[in-house]
């Protein structure tokens, strides 16, 4: 099995580098990864597990997932509790989120039944008060601006289904109006336009 991955993870290698898109490895300095894998979880959509130890000895879990929304078949909604926030703002776990908006839309029952609709993967996005699970920044679903932005920028996915990642101003001149989803963000962007924008003391 480690030695098929090592094959896998060569071979991608090396088709990296005939398409110009490889990327050297860089190690750093904040911690060491110890054990990793990576899982399908549907098509289109890849989850890694890393554990690591951090430069201070302590050890660590964390996962990536991507999905590739150019297909069809793979999308990315902004979601809140109970995938209703008509009815007020309130504290929810994600994953019951997520378990919320699996009832409402990929249930045949639900008058907001969307054919093939799966929760695949779910994760936590802005700051919220964590008193009244007010979203800290902006909110956007299906469409309507549920909270509108603060200074820490947004993500969020157009119309259209472009993604897009901006600062308030692009969110007031550009895309306020025009996003189908979004959600808020923590106030430093790290990386703009393809280019680290913060420097490891930032």
């Amino acid at each position: 099995s480690t030695l098929r991955r090592v094959v896998c993870y060569a071979f991608a290698d090396y088709v990296c580098k005939l398409a110009g898109d490889y990327v050297e490895k860089n190690e750093n300095i904040y911690y060491e990864v110890f054990n990793s894998s990576m899982s399908v979880l549907a098509p289109g959509i890849t989850q890694e597990y890393y554990q690591a130890t951090s430069a201070d000895g302590k050890q660590m879990v964390y996962y990536l997932a991507t999905a590739d929304i150019t297909r069809d078949d793979v999308h990315v909604f902004a979601n809140y509790h109970n995938a209703s926030p008509e009815d007020g703002w309130a504290m929810q776990r994600v994953l019951d989120q997520a378990n919320a908006a699996q009832n409402k839309y990929g249930n045949p029952d639900s008058p907001h039944y969307i054919p093939n609709y799966n929760v695949i993967v779910s994760t936590n996005a802005d700051g919220y008060n964590m008193s009244t699970g007010e979203p800290g920044g902006l909110l956007v679903m299906n469409g309507k601006e549920w909270h509108g932005i603060d200074s820490g920028g947004f993500f969020g996915i157009t119309k259209e289904g472009k993604p897009v990642i901006g600062t308030r101003a692009d969110y007031n001149n550009i895309y306020k109006n025009n996003l189908r989803d979004g959600v808020g963000a923590f106030g430093t962007m790290l990386v703009n336009n393809g280019k680290v924008s913060i420097t490891a003391s930032g």
